[in-house]
């Protein structure tokens, strides 16, 4: 009897939703702040081990457009951190040939966060080692929102037909158009859902959660999640 070898798709891009700051922070009595100067520090390290395992894109849902619920006090924190982090790093992403995409909307953001996100992109563009797709200030049902709404402009302009819409069509009207599609997701802290986070990219994603909170995330935890993808077939839907 023959058997069937199932291909071994390698591990391109990896997405994380980044979850857990607070309560890890609650867990040693620390105030909600400190998880996440934590949390977004954390994603200096997790570049080095991508890098070295030879991962070409990586996407973090950094703040979602539901995150404005939260109190003003704790949104402005978020907001200064991503600003600090690129002030801090960005040279030397840029040196080990990070490539920052910033996927999101200014709308509601700081002029500082916006043009930050914007120079680091700039910045970053001749880089090719790793695609670094910052998801913030992004919601995965507005996405596709706005690229029906680009679509039906293309239409009403007549530069498009309506049988001519297909999947491609609407990959490329996105605002995360130039994110692929995701390898393996990760989610951090527990929580056992995708939270409003690229649901096209993630159509045929491995989903991986772990109760580990974000800011103590390791590189042994990272490597447990990468075994997990590895012991698992990729069918897409064909066998």
């Amino acid at each position: 009897m023959q058997t069937t070898k199932t291909k071994v798709i390698p591990l391109k891009h990896l997405a994380i939703i980044m979850d857990g700051n607070r309560r890890y922070a609650k867990s040693i009595h620390r105030p909600k702040e400190y998880g996440h100067y934590l949390g977004v520090n954390k994603i200096h390290d997790l570049v080095d081990w991508c890098l070295e395992r030879n991962i070409a894109e990586v996407t973090l849902y950094t703040f979602s457009l539901d995150n404005w619920k939260r109190e003003e006090g704790e949104v402005n924190y978020l907001f200064s951190l991503v600003s600090d982090f690129f002030k801090r790093y960005l040279e030397e992403l840029i040196a080990k040939g990070v490539h920052l995409n910033w996927v999101g909307l200014p709308t509601g953001l700081p002029k500082e966060v916006s043009t930050i996100l914007k120079a680091s992109e700039k910045q970053s563009k001749q880089c090719h080692k790793l695609i670094l797709n910052l998801a913030f200030n992004y919601g995965g049902q507005k996405d596709v929102a706005i690229a029906a709404q680009r679509i039906a402009k293309k239409v009403k302009k007549g530069q498009l037909k309506l049988q001519d819409i297909d999947e491609a069509e609407v990959r490329s009207n996105l605002l995360s158009k130039k994110v692929s599609s995701i390898d393996l997701l990760i989610r951090t802290s527990g929580e056992e859902r995708i939270s409003d986070f690229m649901p096209l990219q993630l159509s045929y994603s491995e989903l991986y959660f772990t109760k580990v909170y974000w800011p103590s995330f390791s590189e042994i935890d990272l490597d447990k999640a990468i075994q997990e993808y590895y012991s698992r077939q990729r069918r897409f839907g064909g066998e």
